[in-house]
């Protein structure tokens, strides 16, 4: 009576039709992915420096300084120096120049540089680059792994004329059933039942709405998929968790059908509930 999966068989369906309550993400549909993806990255102080926002490589800086071997007053220095970001196709630039940011390619880059003072100049540091690593995964011609970087993914359908709670209500899945059965088909003794009525014995008739001769029962469930109240506030972020098919903490529970038993009263001839 109700189901808010849309009509797709299909794959090519969701990712072209308009049905439904879930549909592909690709393309810049991706960026709440991509935003997940490098806010988790970026708990790891090797792979990028919090704080960092998703139009900007993770950067990592780090720094060892010890007592010039030659100029008393003087520290040498290790350097290193490196950066983590994704970019579009055919961009994987380079350390100072990574290129605009997308969702395609995967690049990281790392140098160590000395800085030191020698016994023939204690005013100017010379530098050298010790060590350098640079490696790129993704699509496009200086990838070729066919690793896609962010892939397309199944998520909530997302209306941007809705409000986050408008939108949080729309998304979820509603299904609604409608069972019926021929009076004349139950076990009971005005139908199938052996023992038949007498005017002191099984003395039962039914009384279906309408004139169809049918017993009829309705139920409707929804599956939502964000928790309630302050347990949706994620503390480890400290953000509010929004609707997304990734959340383990989705439930399935009946929901109010007056909409349908209305419908499955109509289809009766009963009308509908004052």
């Amino acid at each position: 009576m109700s189901n808010s999966l849309g009509a797709a068989d299909d794959e090519a369906e969701w990712r072209n039709g308009g049905g439904g309550f879930v549909r592909i993400m690709s393309g810049t549909d991706r960026g709440r992915m991509l935003s997940g993806v490098l806010a988790a990255q970026r708990q790891d102080p090797f792979i990028g420096e919090p704080g960092t926002s998703d139009t900007t490589p993770m950067m990592r800086d780090w720094e060892m300084s010890v007592n010039s071997t030659f100029c008393a007053g003087q520290t040498d220095k290790l350097i290193r120096r490196g950066k983590t970001w994704i970019t579009e196709d055919a961009e994987a630039g380079n350390l100072d120049a990574p290129g605009k940011p997308g969702f395609a390619r995967w690049t990281s880059e790392d140098e160590l540089v000395e800085e030191f003072y020698s016994f023939e100049d204690c005013s100017t540091p010379q530098r050298r680059k010790l060590l350098f690593g640079r490696n790129s995964f993704g699509n496009g011609p200086s990838g070729g792994s066919g690793y896609s970087g962010i892939p397309d993914y199944f998520d909530l359908l997302q209306d941007p004329k809705l409000t986050p709670d408008e939108q949080d209500e729309k998304a979820r899945m509603v299904f609604g059933i409608r069972v019926m059965r021929k009076i004349s088909d139950t076990a009971t003794s005005e139908a199938r039942s052996s023992i038949k009525t007498t005017p002191k014995l099984n003395a039962y008739k039914a009384q279906p709405a309408g004139n169809a001769g049918e017993m009829v029962a309705v139920a409707k469930t929804e599956t939502f998929f964000r928790r309630d109240g302050a347990a949706r506030l994620n503390k480890y972020f400290n953000a509010e968790e929004r609707p997304n098919l990734f959340n383990p903490y989705w439930h399935t529970r009946l929901a109010d059908a007056k909409g349908e038993v209305d419908a499955a009263r109509g289809l009766q001839g009963a009308g509908g509930i004052n």
